[in-house]
């Protein structure tokens, strides 16, 4: 069993994504259905899941998972998209798994072959890439209008940016409340204080 490429790993994901779906909706048919079709998408011999053991089926559901999960650190895979509460009439399922061959079809002009051939890891670079340069193109069209530069109740105009993604956005530390009861208890020296003396 070897690494998925590109292609593969699109339609394993599109597997992971229906699992997720299933458990969700506490749907226990549905969930097996899916670790079946990830089982069965990852090898290229056919299995008889009836002659394996669930724990069994767990084992070799998790090595494919590990062994095909992206270790590149992007920040656009870091951000977690909210799903969003309008759907478009021309979303499907596989769409967000088909965008990724499109991005690098239109950009690059490289044939489905091709794209399917990358190693995800690749792909996910080009593809950062990709709508960073067209998030930066937006933002330059957009401060050439006017509706970035509205006006407030004083007529005093001012330029608003077009808002980036998330994952374009530098992360703020969050600060994270101590409970009472788990502080320290007596007096804190702080060492940073003193100085080369130790006084």
């Amino acid at each position: 069993m070897l690494r998925a490429r590109l292609g593969l790993f699109l339609k394993l994901e599109r597997c992971l994504h229906d699992l997720e779906e299933a458990v969700k909706q506490r749907n226990s048919g549905s969930v097996v259905s899916a670790i079946y079709r990830y089982i069965a998408a990852a090898t290229s011999e056919s299995i008889d899941f009836s002659k394996l053991s669930w724990l069994e089926t767990l084992t070799t559901f998790f090595d494919i998972r590990k062994m095909n999960t992206v270790s590149i650190d992007l920040p656009m895979l870091k951000t977690r998209i909210k799903e969003r509460a309008i759907i478009s009439p021309w979303d499907h399922p596989d769409r967000p798994f088909l965008i990724w061959i499109h991005l690098l079809a239109q950009n690059y002009g490289w044939s489905l072959t091709e794209i399917e051939s990358l190693w995800p890891e690749d792909a996910a670079m080009y593809v950062q890439e990709i709508l960073v340069d067209e998030q930066l193109i937006r933002e330059w069209q957009y401060s050439l209008s006017s509706v970035a530069y509205p006006a407030d109740k004083k007529g005093k105009v001012k330029f608003r940016p077009l808002p980036r993604p998330s994952w374009m956005l530098r992360g703020r530390p969050r600060k994270m409340k101590i409970p009472k009861e788990l502080l320290p208890i007596g007096v804190i020296i702080n060492l940073s204080d003193e100085d080369e003396t130790g006084n």
